[in-house]
């Protein structure tokens, strides 16, 4: 093998191939991190809501499964968490500026139309001076 027309020396250590049992492991943890860095409200038929916080818990939970996986690939446990938990963190984070933007566009709710006679708003609410309307909650965040 040549570079720039010189020759290139290449070492490899075979502890440094991955073997195909690890790249099968690695893929299943790929996966997982591409499910689980989401948001909720992208699921496709394919990767439902559901799938997104199956992979969320299953990475962070470090259950004796996702530790067993994560050997299986070759891979730090605890380095694979850490880096899920940014991608997961960045993806919360886009979700809980949806929930805002979704509150902030909804109206509030009547607080002081006290119980009104007959079927329908009648004269009572049309002739109230001022209605007052609550305040819109905060969103609370996805799991």
């Amino acid at each position: 093998m040549k570079h720039n027309g010189k020759p290139l020396s290449v070492t490899v250590n075979a502890s440094d191939l991955v073997t195909g049992e690890q790249r099968l492991f690695r893929s299943i943890i790929a996966q997982a991190i591409d499910d689980a860095r989401r948001p909720l409200f992208k699921s496709t038929f394919a990767v439902t809501e559901l799938d997104i916080v199956q992979a969320r818990n299953w990475l962070l939970g470090g259950d004796e499964w996702f530790k067993a996986v994560c050997g299986l690939a070759d891979l730090e446990a605890s380095r694979v968490q850490a880096f899920t938990r940014k991608l997961i963190d960045e993806a919360r984070a886009v979700e809980a500026k949806r929930a805002q933007r979704i509150a902030d566009d909804m109206p509030g709710v009547v607080r002081n139309l006290g119980p009104l006679p007959g079927t329908g708003g009648g004269r009572q609410a049309r002739d109230s001076a001022k209605i007052e309307f609550s305040q819109n909650e905060e969103p609370q965040p996805c799991p």
